[in-house]
């Protein structure tokens, strides 16, 4: 599997950037070149290059996992944090669904039927939404 199919791509990268999340990951999008974006492993000293996270489905797992999210309950926002992320996916249909459930079986949806290529992608649209949503 080629590492461009393991990160976040570089459009949603971006994205991600200028919502604001944290830029640190094992990889980063940059541009040697100026003219074109390649994955490389960690940052240099080099300050004529764009570094862009590019972040791998699990360092996403720690980012969603670790947030305060909430979801409007009509007069509150209530508190997601006692229930867990879960994402499912099937590679071969290039879907991936993803959602906080709770302990009992209930599951309070929250960027369900995010379609893309990569469970990387899908969770990175799962993050855009909270943050675009205002629920983080």
């Amino acid at each position: 599997m080629k590492l461009e199919d393991q990160v976040v791509s570089l459009e949603l990268s971006k994205k991600l950037k200028k919502l604001g999340i944290e830029q640190e990951s094992l990889f980063y999008w940059t541009n040697p070149a100026l003219d074109f974006y390649e994955i490389r492993y960690g940052q240099t000293n080099n300050e004529d290059y764009i570094f862009i996270s590019a972040f791998t489905a699990t360092e996403l797992v720690e980012i969603l996992s670790d947030l305060e999210v909430y979801r409007d309950n009509g007069h509150r926002k209530e508190e997601l944090k006692k229930y867990r992320l879960n994402s499912f996916g099937n590679k071969y249909q290039n879907e991936y669904d993803i959602n906080f459930s709770n302990y009992n079986g209930g599951t309070l949806i929250v960027g369900r039927g995010v379609t893309a290529k990569t469970e990387a992608d899908a969770k990175a649209l799962m993050l855009i939404y909270l943050k675009e949503n205002k629920l983080i």
